[in-house]
This record gives structure tokens, sequence and C-alpha cells, in this order.
């Protein structure tokens, strides 16, 4: 998990008031986020929060594989919904598997 992730909190959170919220990760120490959620911050285990599957023109950053830690914007995806068409940061073209990108927010909004 990364800063910026957008990420939703999974159903089986111990606290049920913050399951499938959505918000992003603001920083990580370990295996503890803190998350910015519409209703304000709070830190959780990583293992409670899921990363945001992105679509067609969003920015994604590589979460697996060989291009990790790069960012992009997909300009295509499958009708399988399995795979996308990505345009990384140093121009060029991959074709990457869906579970191995997560929805990244490069924006300082704070209206999470």
């Amino acid at each position: 998990m990364i800063p910026q992730l957008e990420v939703v909190v999974d159903e089986t959170h111990p606290n049920p008031k913050y399951a499938n919220q959505v918000g992003k990760i603001i920083s990580v120490e370990g295996d503890v986020c803190t998350l910015r959620l519409k209703n304000g911050d709070f830190k959780t285990n990583a293992a409670y929060i899921l990363p945001v599957r992105p679509e067609k023109n969003e920015k994604v950053i590589v979460l697996k594989g060989k291009s990790k830690g790069q960012q992009g914007t997909i300009i295509n995806k499958s009708t399988e919904d399995k795979e996308a068409v990505v345009e990384l940061e140093d121009n060029n073209i991959s074709v990457l598997k869906l579970h191995c990108l997560g929805k990244f927010s490069n924006d300082n909004n704070n209206d999470w």
C-alpha cells in the first residue's frame, strides 16, 4: 500500500462504521495505513483495505510486477475487464492485469 492510492475499507473491518467507505491513503507506517475518508482521517491495518479498481482514462499506479511503482493512465480496457492498456509515465505502453493496478489520486483534495 502506498500514499495517494484510492482504497475501500473491507466489509470485514472490526469497526462496521468504516466498512465499505472509500478514501485514500495519506501515510503508511509498517502494516498501518492512515486513510482520509469523508468523515475524517483514521488508522487501520492494511489487511482491511482494498485498492479501488481504476477505469478508462484514470490515473493508476502499478502495484505488482516489473513496472511496480510506476504511474500511468489507462487508455483502454479489455471487454472482459481483466486487462488494461496503460500509458506509463516513461511513455511506454503496456498491457497489464487490472488486479495489478490501483487508482491513483494525485490531487490534494481533502473532501473525502
